[in-house]
């Protein structure tokens, strides 16, 4: 059995507080690999993503997920989630979408503080790190990493 930490965090947004919830899980690198299908992934990026082929976190630059963490021997698996009635300040058919955009921005930025010389950060989404991504300024994916 694994342990699961939860956690809440509290970031302000248009001037309003945002609860945040935070569960993190670590699990061997090895159980997540049944779940990888990248051909599956990567044809709805190519499908239906204006970032296939823009960025260095988005297929078919970014690299493969066994290869870019062989020599991790676990992996620490994060969720940020929020409700969406916080945020009341959004017409209501956009809810969704900011609560998304908002949560996604502050996942990323949480996972790069934490990233160390003995870790690496992998976000399921492309990254808003750089604008605009170091592919565009013709940097390669290692110069990306250690910006």
């Amino acid at each position: 059995m694994h342990k699961t930490v939860n956690n809440q965090l509290i970031k302000t947004y248009r001037h309003k507080d945002i609860l945040i919830e935070h569960k993190q899980l670590e699990i061997p690198t090895s159980e997540i690999l049944t779940y990888l299908q990248p051909e599956r992934f990567n044809s709805f990026c190519k499908e239906g993503c204006s970032n296939f082929n823009k960025k260095w976190t988005c297929p078919p630059n970014c690299p493969s997920f066994t290869e870019y963490t062989k020599v991790f021997p676990k992996i620490t698996l994060h969720l940020f989630y929020t409700r969406t009635n916080q945020f009341d300040f959004v017409e209501a058919k956009n809810r969704g979408l900011e609560a998304y955009n908002f949560i996604k921005e502050e996942l990323q930025s949480y996972l790069h503080n934490i990233e160390s010389k003995n870790s690496i950060m992998i976000a399921a989404n492309s990254c808003e790190m750089c604008s605009p991504c170091a592919i565009a300024l013709g940097k390669n994916f290692v110069l990306c990493l250690k910006k």
